[in-house]
């Protein structure tokens, strides 16, 4: 029984982690940034795969943020990274 509410838990916890990072996205956009580029590198082995955008705005500055879907579509992890 305790094995079930520790699944249980460590499932609930890797959802709201996986949310709270997918927006982080949309923060950078909020500061003004915009999508210039948008790829999909899949995963054959596994299905899903990574999509990777570049923000930039006005003067130049560049965002990474790379989004690890799986095969039924879920996001697992969302990472941005300023250049």
């Amino acid at each position: 029984m305790k094995k079930i509410f520790l699944y249980i838990f460590l499932s609930l916890l890797f959802i709201v982690n996986a949310n709270s990072q997918s927006n982080e996205m949309n923060l950078w956009i909020a500061k003004g940034y915009k999508i210039k580029t948008e790829n999909f590198a899949p995963n054959p082995k596994f299905g899903g795969g990574i999509k990777i955008f570049t923000l930039t705005n006005k003067k130049g500055y560049v965002v990474l943020c790379s989004i690890v879907i799986v095969a039924n579509g879920d996001i697992r992890s969302a990472l941005c990274i300023e250049q």
